[in-house]
């Protein structure tokens, strides 16, 4: 706010100190012309005021009023020059032309990053144009992307819920109309994929509501004090349970079986299952996939680190990896999910006032860093 009243203070005093040396120069000019056109011009034609009192009396108003408009249209071209400039610009960045007229070239000096005059008077102004004009840009480049990564997002999960739904009809036709006798074990089996079937179609639209709701804000979080390490080690214990996922190396290290703060527990696990969950998805079978809790008593903060040693990720995947709808992978295998995990996760964790982020390397495996802040409180009763 500060940094703001002083440069305002700044284009107030220029403007200021151009209005004044304006006004001096329309006098000093005005009193120029009209002495020269009295002591010198005048008499060369003869025109005195004894011999030519009327004509004399008409020619000196005459005069200055005509080069107070000589000069006015030169003061004004001057000042008007600019403003046009902008008029054009913003006009411009109305039809969605995000690039400043072609004639900046003329008037902008790339070696000296100046303005030339007169448009270095409106240098803060043109300065505010032109960041406008990238943030438009950007907008309309991060909107374009964004649409893609919707259209692309519609289709993948369309496929997602057209498979299962497939199986789930498959199996259910098989059960109730098909002439085969099939043993209590094969019954079962079909009775199993069709609930695990039905239970991804239930989290791609858990994850879909929980989506907007989160970006909606409607969600006011549930929080109380539990333990960290045990909820992280029951949602380990849950996602070593699936028979689908037994070659998983899950491993869980905390620096304290105990370690307390207020959270909401649902969300929590969910965060947490996201993260874990894209680690193992994204990964071939095998990896190493190391959970470590530490707790930083001096800045108040619980650490979760999500480590693997994996395939790792390009940049432009770690870029996108929290952008909603997208739904990059970095192994062959054919893409899971809705797209919406890791932005879900993203959202829980800040709805914390916490942090995440992700840090990874091809070849090099994945960490995922969380920050979460604890009351003070909270961890001197526990400790």
């Amino acid at each position: 706010m500060y940094l703001r009243r002083v440069s305002r203070l700044k284009v107030n005093i220029r403007f200021s100190v151009f209005f004044i040396l304006l006004l001096f120069s329309l006098m000093f000019s005005l009193a120029f012309i009209v002495m020269i056109t009295i002591d010198y011009l005048f008499p060369l034609i003869n025109i005195s005021t004894e011999s030519n009192q009327l004509t004399f009396e008409l020619l000196v108003p005459f005069i200055i009023v005509a080069t107070v408009i000589f000069f006015s249209f030169i003061f004004g071209w001057y000042i008007g020059k600019p403003l046009w400039f902008m008029a054009l610009w913003i006009s411009n960045l109305s039809k969605g032309q995000y690039e400043a007229p072609s004639i900046k070239q003329k008037i902008y000096n790339e070696k000296k990053q100046k303005w030339k005059r007169p448009y270095h008077l409106y240098d803060k102004v043109l300065l505010n144009i032109s960041e406008l004009s990238s943030r438009l840009k950007d907008s309309e480049t991060r909107r374009k992307e964004i649409e893609a990564l919707q259209k692309e997002w519609l289709e993948g999960v369309t496929h997602d819920l057209r498979t299962p739904l497939t199986y789930i009809n498959g199996y259910a036709a098989l059960l109730t109309s098909s002439p085969y006798d099939f043993t209590e074990e094969e019954k079962k089996q079909f009775l199993h994929e069709i609930e695990q079937k039905g239970g991804h179609i239930k989290e791609l639209i858990d994850d879909l509501n929980l989506s907007f709701k989160l970006t909606e804000a409607k969600i006011p979080l549930q929080k109380e004090e539990k333990n960290m390490v045990e909820l992280t080690r029951v949602l380990i214990a849950d996602i070593l349970s699936n028979p689908s996922k037994d070659q998983i190396n899950l491993t869980l290290h905390a620096e304290k079986e105990v370690i307390s703060f207020c959270y909401d527990t649902k969300l929590m696990y969910r965060a947490l299952h996201n993260l874990i969950n894209n680690a193992i998805i994204h990964n071939p079978e095998h990896t190493k996939i190391t959970v470590t809790i530490q707790m930083d008593e001096h800045f108040h903060t619980v650490h979760i680190h999500i480590k693997d040693d994996g395939v790792g990720m390009d940049k432009k995947t770690l870029d996108k990896l929290f952008v909603k709808y997208y739904r990059g992978t970095t192994t062959d295998a054919e893409k899971e999910g809705s797209g919406l995990g890791m932005t879900i996760a993203q959202n829980i964790i800040k709805a914390h006032e916490g942090k995440v982020k992700a840090e990874s390397k091809i070849g090099m495996g994945t960490t995922i860093s969380i920050t979460l802040p604890i009351e003070p409180t909270t961890y001197e009763m526990s400790s």
